[in-house]
């Protein structure tokens, strides 16, 4: 299989791992990278894709590549910047959305799960249905409708909070092993005490 010949490859990621999505040459549809190795006889991303692909390919992989569970864990539903996030999770699945606002624009919120109200608000990434079966059951899978500037943009916001929370979590875990310290400390003055 000559991956090169592919019109289109992007990634895809879901609960049940991260997909190709290509179109053209062999394949048309999704498939699993595990599917992509088996048929191609080596790992995608080995030095050989490397060189099969190219690094402007790779580069468009990279920078297409979904973590919606992590970006789940980043926002919360609201404005950052020129960005509207919407973001919620249900029982089955996590819906995670971006809207572009115009330049010095407020976003309008509809509640935590909904997108804003504002008018002239481009949803640019959401979840995008297919169906899996001939009873029409389906799974959605997130994709950027549009591309642009914005998709590294907003990498790079995710970048920005994936710091903020990572000193968050640091300074976090110093006030617990102080605290745990200082317990141990007292315990140990309270039986030497005795």
């Amino acid at each position: 299989m000559d991956i090169k010949n592919l019109t289109n490859i992007w990634l895809s990621q879901n609960d049940d791992g991260i997909w190709l999505a290509v179109d053209g040459g062999e394949l048309k549809g999704l498939i699993s990278i595990e599917e992509l190795d088996r048929r191609s006889g080596m790992p995608v991303f080995s030095e050989w894709a490397k060189s099969q692909l190219g690094p402007e390919l790779l580069q468009k992989l990279a920078m297409k590549q979904l973590d919606v569970g992590r970006w789940h864990k980043l926002f919360q539903s609201g404005q950052y910047g020129r960005f509207y996030i919407s973001n919620s999770k249900d029982a089955y699945d996590v819906e995670f959305c971006i809207q572009i606002l115009p330049n010095d624009t407020e976003a309008i919120p509809n509640g935590n799960r909904n997108l804003c109200l504002n008018k002239d608000a481009v949803l640019i990434f959401g979840p995008r249905w297919r169906k899996t079966g001939e009873h029409g059951k389906g799974v959605h899978d997130h994709e950027w409708f549009y591309n642009g500037p914005w998709i590294e943009d907003f990498h790079k916001l995710v970048d920005e909070l994936q710091l903020v929370k990572n000193e968050q979590e640091k300074k976090e875990l110093i006030i617990k092993t102080e605290a745990d310290q200082a317990e141990k400390d007292k315990i140990a003055a309270l039986l030497a005490a005795y």
